[in-house]
């Protein structure tokens, strides 16, 4: 096959996955609704509609979760304690949810937590840069995605060099 070949198959091959984008009158939007933000934004929703994502405040940026009809009285805010930063990224059907803070260092470590949300579990993943003392590890570290039903999620751990290895895990 010669270039001129190859490229008229290219071009053919993606013209026939390009999709149409909808209608804004075609997409119900909700917004969703966070008390004392500055601005939000959501990044999963569950089976349940229940929704997770992150809002800025005035004192830092933190998780939310939040149930139809995404009101300021449905949302919860998700933060773990001294951490100035944390963003959710995944929730699973019962409620639990998965995403990453970030330190006073700019050290990021994976989050877990559960309903009523009141705890906030941190962890760093093996080989992921961890240590507030190391300057290389800041903008690095741990980050948890999505969560299954069986309490399974996955993420990736960056080294302090900004490679990122991919895992499975459960708590």
């Amino acid at each position: 096959m010669n270039s001129r070949t190859f490229a008229i198959t290219l071009f053919a091959a993606l013209a026939m996955t390009v999709q149409v984008p909808a209608h804004a009158g075609e997409i119900q939007f909700t917004p969703l609704t966070v008390p004392n933000q500055v601005q939000d934004g959501g990044s999963a929703i569950n089976d349940l509609g229940v929704a997770v994502g992150i809002y800025q405040g005035a004192n830092g940026a933190y998780g939310f979760v939040s149930t139809p009809p995404y009101s300021n009285k449905s949302s919860t805010t998700v933060a773990a304690a001294g951490i100035p930063h944390t963003n959710l990224w995944g929730i699973n059907l019962e409620g639990t949810v998965t995403g990453n803070s970030i330190d006073t260092s700019g050290v990021y470590h994976g989050t877990v937590s559960r309903p009523p949300y009141s705890t906030v579990t941190l962890f760093d993943a093996p080989d992921a840069c961890s240590s507030d003392s190391n300057p290389a590890c800041s903008g690095h570290g741990t980050v948890a995605f999505g969560i299954n039903t069986e309490g399974m999620f996955t993420g990736y751990a960056a080294d302090a060099t900004g490679h990122r290895h991919g895992f499975v895990a459960q708590q």
